[in-house]
């Protein structure tokens, strides 16, 4: 190889480690910026509150609803498909037969629907909360500033015209 093929050889190398440099730093930019991490932290508490809602309906609402409905144990309902009737899961799992696991589903749907109320609690509260902020703002920007009679946009009340419409204001 010359010289004057190691020289562009040797731009062509700077060049690509220069541009996965870049690519590198956009990418770092985008992974760690406040709205990624959020979303991660997001999704891992999801996970975990998950978890103790799916716990709080398997060891303490199911519970309740068996007693209610005499002892019946959602965990153990299933139907098999081959028409069989087997006494446990096991039983049907050992004979080879498929299964129906409809409990399951009925738990499954207890722990949907918890976690829709409480999701629907957490963000009444937050809504309350957002809305009352919203109105202090209002109450505050209303006592600075007035409504232009000709346009009827908000102006501060000390203007002597209005910067939308430029009409003369009276004081």
């Amino acid at each position: 190889m010359d010289k004057k093929q190691k020289s562009i050889l040797k731009n062509e190398l700077k060049n690509e480690k220069e541009k996965f440099k870049n690519e590198f730093n956009e990418f770092k930019k985008f992974a760690f910026k406040g709205n990624i991490l959020d979303l991660s932290i997001g999704v891992i508490i999801g996970t975990a509150f998950a978890k103790i809602v799916s716990s709080f309906s398997n060891d303490i609402i199911m519970p309740f609803i068996s007693l209610i409905t005499n002892n019946i144990n959602f965990n153990n309902m299933f139907i098999a498909l081959d028409g069989v009737k087997y006494e446990t899961i096991e039983s049907a799992k050992i004979a080879g037969a498929s299964i129906l696991y409809y409990g399951n589903f009925l738990t499954t749907i207890t722990d949907f629907l918890l976690t829709a109320l409480c999701i629907f609690i957490a963000i009444r509260q937050i809504n309350k909360f957002s809305f009352k902020k919203k109105n202090e703002t209002e109450k505050k920007e209303e006592e600075t500033t007035k409504e232009c009679p000709y346009c009827k946009t908000r102006i501060h009340l000390d203007a002597s015209r209005c910067p939308n419409c430029t009409s003369e204001l009276n004081k």
